[in-house]
């Protein structure tokens, strides 16, 4: 089964991260769009804009709740980010 790409971007408003965004990039199948509850997913942090220009890192995505009938999704993230 070939794999989809998922790319998501999120954009900060906080403090000195305000206007600033990173990227995140991955590939996966698409059976596992809406992940079960308690499934663990990694993306990659591939750059970003303004304070996380050249952004590397990773991401780990945990679904909270998901129903595959719909599907809709929690997910809580996790991001380990460096940035330059």
């Amino acid at each position: 089964m070939a794999n989809t790409t998922k790319m998501l971007s999120h954009m900060l408003w906080w403090k000195r991260f305000n206007g600033s965004s990173f990227s995140l990039f991955s590939r996966y199948p698409p059976t596992d769009f809406v992940p079960s509850p308690g499934t663990i997913r990694e993306m990659a942090i591939v750059g970003g804009r303004g304070a996380f220009r050249m952004a590397k890192g990773f991401a780990l995505l945990r679904a909270t709740s998901s129903n595959a009938t719909t599907g809709n999704a929690s997910l809580e993230f996790n991001v380990t980010l460096y940035h330059y």
